[in-house]
């Protein structure tokens, strides 16, 4: 469902060298364009299946392969590369969110 895409997308964009279980930097504002997308356009909603080609994407397109997010942007097709980044960063953010509330008290 939903929850498993989410944690697939989290493991797919987690950052090179970031120790497993420890929370990751967040990631720096996309640079601004010259010419920035109308307020609608940064608002759309994505699609399932923009969900599901940018999760393709994140898997070939691994951190530190050059031009990665201008890549990734070609592959989902419909979104550009600081949306895509800007995407990938809530969902991580959200994912992050929700794992910190998920963990029991092991105090006991």
């Amino acid at each position: 469902g939903a929850d498993d895409l989410i944690r697939q997308l989290a493991g797919a964009i987690k950052e090179e060298g970031t120790p497993e279980g420890s929370a990751a930097a967040p990631l720096p504002p996309p640079p601004v364009a010259v010419a920035s997308a109308p307020k609608k356009e940064k608002d759309r909603k994505w699609s399932r299946d923009e969900m599901d080609q940018l999760h393709k994407a994140l898997l070939r397109f691994p951190a530190g392969t050059q031009e990665r997010w201008h890549k990734i942007a070609e592959h989902v097709g419909s979104r550009n590369d600081g949306e895509c980044q800007r995407k990938c960063a809530e969902m991580k953010n959200n994912f992050a969110a929700t794992a910190t509330g998920m963990h029991a008290d092991q105090s006991t």
